[in-house]
């Protein structure tokens, strides 16, 4: 059964700026998948990760994904490295020191990362999943560009926000 929640802001203009900087058999890690939004949403031939807590969840995206490691992507090892890492959704499920860390290793084994955020969004535990509850949910633009600096935010609308991050070649 596939679960998880993302707003449609922003789907459009973000694969609009995503699709001409990826090539077939690109390599992308989605860090917390839910029900595979990225995965649907970004067309072409990938070679697809997931990284998804839940179980149920896990299982259902088995299927349309090529590798599903079912753990908690703050735990994640980074067994190879990615072209694109996806934070989709899911940063503000944790602590501001966590993300941080997610990010710089993500830095480290990956040329792109994409992380999309709601701003000062306040969220319980839905579907009895308790990794659905928000620990940020003050974050703005300038918290977030004060917290996570060196990202690129290319999309904002109604409290909701893409950054991306690219290596310098």
């Amino acid at each position: 059964m596939l679960r998880g929640m993302s707003t449609t802001v922003g789907k459009s203009e973000i694969k609009q700026f995503l699709q001409p900087k990826l090539k077939k058999g690109m390599k992308i890690c989605d860090m917390g998948p839910g029900n595979g939004t990225y995965h649907r949403l970004l067309e072409g031939k990938f070679e697809w990760t997931g990284v998804e807590i839940w179980h149920e969840t896990a299982e259902g995206l088995r299927k349309i994904y090529d590798h599903i490691y079912e753990m908690d992507f703050r735990d994640f090892d980074y067994p190879e490295d990615y072209d694109l890492v996806i934070f989709g959704d899911v940063l503000e499920h944790v602590t501001v020191e966590e993300a941080q860390e997610c990010i710089r290793r993500a830095r480290l084994h990956s040329k792109m990362i994409m992380i999309a955020i709601p701003y000062c969004d306040k969220q319980g535990i839905i579907y009895g999943n308790p990794n659905e509850e928000h620990i940020q949910t003050d974050l703005s633009e300038e918290k977030f560009d004060e917290l996570y600096p060196g990202f690129e935010r290319v999309f904002y609308r109604n409290h909701y926000a893409y950054y991306y991050w690219e290596k310098e070649t």
